[in-house]
């Protein structure tokens, strides 16, 4: 027949012979969907994970539950791929999990999971959702997060999955560690006792950022805060020079580059140059923004033709766009220096404060940059947090109790995630757990979520912090049982009924020595080892 390509056929004894090219074999996706308080329609992005910081040729799954099951399929190519869900509006995300019918395995990561398909391997994840209760009144809760250099992300992949804050060179698009410096003042920080500072030399055109990619997916309209403060040394800078602020948008709300949002503080009133000043990008709907293209995209009552460069109040925007959210994968959010500016030109960032209301509640961080080592500054954010304090709403305060002593926490463990840092904790000590847990129990809310805070500080669990027992959670207590064999798992070998025959049976149950390990890691000394195993 000769060499054969893509669908060429031949006559051979007045038979037709069509020779194609062999396809390579894919491997199988299934999403299972349940949901508890109703059904509805979820939507998932399945993103093939590169080392660009953006990609477009993403594959969105739709499962629709009924009778709070659903399911879904798609077949990819082997490869890496980053699983998210996009959490629809009165909606909780709860838990998620996924099984491998191969020998690969996945990481978890903010509302999914990093995944690898081999050619021919059914990957199964699933996903527990309940519909919102919108009957209380609304809440409000604050969080103090102090990030030092040591916790920024350096790496792209890990950075779209744990939400943690990076320096970005928007120049090159990589991510730069090496770009701005975390350092004391200038003059009095209007957070903790310093701040990061960016320098235009030797290359005015460098566009340097310090962003996270904590909020993307975050619909624009769910947006309830969003400011900075910055610092321009006058020198070099002109009068209106400052830090702005910059936001990766998709105004259709599709998984497709679509450009930025941009906030500049000199197109809002005058910048005071030599001093620290506070930028409000809401303004209560009042700040005006501009856009990275040649001309808006086309909306409501926008035909596509208006200049990048004009102005639009963040309350134009929600109506002319009223789909719009931060780009749901590389939803970059952060603060640059450079447009390109002057040479030599010297800006430095603080205090980014980001509310975000999810049902009836409004969740608002407040993120501060501290030069230095956590280890070397341990009294810094007993005092941070107290400089603020008093701009919360009355009767507010944050989270901690006010406390002035530090625990670890993954803001990867909430909806929004991110940030790396530490979350101002409670200055009391005794145990974190009271009762016993187990996957499928009714177990108490509350517990389970001290348990998920835990498991994220302890083992980098990366859970969402959601108060349900599901999969991930017995999976994450698993792993916790097996790094602590010998005080966990080892006293109950041989006793009737335990079915732990060595190390490598965890239970994932949350019983008397794994509550123990728990609470002495959490508060030495605070819960008495069991007299006897039964």
């Amino acid at each position: 027949l000769g060499t054969p390509n893509n669908s060429v056929g031949t006559f051979v004894d007045n038979v037709k012979v069509t020779c194609v090219p062999q396809e390579d074999e894919n491997g199988t996706l299934i999403i299972e969907k349940y949901t508890e308080g109703g059904d509805g329609e979820f939507e998932f992005i399945v993103h093939p994970v590169t080392e660009m910081l953006f990609k477009t040729l993403n594959s969105t799954v739709t499962v629709e539950t009924e009778e709070g099951e659903g399911e879904s399929s798609i077949e990819l190519s082997e490869g890496n791929y980053n699983l998210t869900e996009n959490v629809p509006e009165g909606w909780s995300l709860d838990d998620w999990s996924c099984e491998y019918e191969g020998e690969s395995e996945g990481t978890i990561i903010e509302n999914g999971e990093n995944i690898y398909i081999e050619a021919g391997e059914t990957v199964t994840c699933s996903f527990y959702n309940t519909k919102d209760d919108d009957s209380g009144e609304p809440t409000n809760t604050f969080d103090y997060v102090v990030i030092y250099l040591a916790d920024l992300e350096s790496n792209v992949l890990s950075a779209l999955g744990n939400g943690k804050w990076f320096e970005y060179n928007d120049s090159t698009d990589v991510i730069d560690n090496t770009l701005g410096a975390f350092v004391t003042g200038p003059a009095v920080a209007p957070a903790g006792t310093g701040s990061i500072q960016f320098s235009l030399a030797p290359n005015p055109n460098d566009r340097k950022d310090i962003a996270t990619f904590a909020y993307q997916g975050t619909p624009l309209a769910d947006i309830a805060s969003l400011s900075f403060s910055a610092y321009s040394a006058s020198g070099v800078a002109g009068p209106t020079e400052s830090p702005y602020l910059v936001m990766n948008t998709s105004f259709t709300g599709a998984d497709v580059w679509q450009k930025r949002l941009v906030y500049v503080p000199a197109n809002n009133g005058a910048v005071p140059q030599d001093t620290w000043n506070t930028f409000d990008a809401i303004n209560g709907g009042n700040g005006v923004w501009v856009y990275s293209g040649a001309t808006w995209p086309a909306g409501v009552g926008e035909p596509g033709t208006t200049l990048g460069t004009t102005g639009k109040t963040w309350a134009q925007i929600l109506t002319t766009y009223p789909s719009a959210k931060i780009l749901p994968t590389g939803g970059l959010l952060g603060v640059r220096v450079g447009e390109p500016g002057p040479d030599g030109y010297v800006g430095s960032v603080d205090r980014i404060v980001v509310g975000v209301t999810t049902g009836s509640n409004t969740d608002t961080v407040t993120y501060d940059f501290e030069p230095g080592t956590r280890e070397e500054n341990p009294s810094d954010v007993c005092n941070n947090i107290e400089d603020i304090q008093s701009e919360l709403p009355a009767g507010m305060q944050f989270n901690g109790d006010g406390g002035c002593e530090t625990i670890p926490s993954s803001r990867g463990s909430h909806r929004h995630g991110g940030g790396g840092g530490e979350v101002l904790g409670a200055a009391t000590c005794g145990p974190l757990l009271t009762s016993y847990m187990k996957l499928g129990w009714a177990n108490d809310a509350d517990e389970v979520t001290k348990l998920q805070d835990f498991l994220n500080t302890n083992m980098g669990a990366m859970l969402p912090v959601s108060g349900f027992f599901g999969p991930a959670t017995h999976e994450a207590v698993k792993a916790f049982q097996k790094a602590h064999w010998e005080d966990v798992l080892k006293p109950w070998i041989g006793l009737p009924g335990s079915g732990i025959e060595g190390e490598n049976t965890p239970t994932g149950y949350v019983y008397q020595t794994t509550r123990w390990q728990i609470n002495n890691i959490f508060c030495p000394g605070s819960e008495a080892f069991p007299a006897k195993l039964d």
